[in-house]
């Protein structure tokens, strides 16, 4: 990872290249400016107008409370409590 981040370029313009796509007198975009906690809620406020952002959270919401929270807390317990043992794959044998 050091070696790629000194020496891979980051940006085209960085090598002297235009994006892919580019125009001749196409300006290279400009970063976020100001905080990146800021940028972030208000990403966050502008995606939270939408309802595309809602069926997203919904689902997986539904996804990781079934999972970590039903299936790793209460399922792992109640097998074991009714006697079955951790399944586990058989050796391949040659």
């Amino acid at each position: 990872m050091p070696v790629a981040y000194f020496f891979v370029p980051e940006r085209p313009q960085d090598i002297g290249q235009r994006p892919y796509g580019a125009a001749e007198g196409d300006l290279p975009p400009t970063g976020p400016q100001g905080s990146a906690l800021a940028n972030a809620f208000n990403a966050l406020f502008e995606a939270a107008r939408t309802k595309t952002f809602w069926y997203l959270f919904a689902t997986f919401f539904i996804c990781g409370f079934t999972t970590n929270g039903l299936v790793g807390t209460h399922m792992i317990a109640f097998c074991g409590d009714m006697g079955m043992p951790e399944s586990r794959r058989p050796a391949c044998s040659p």
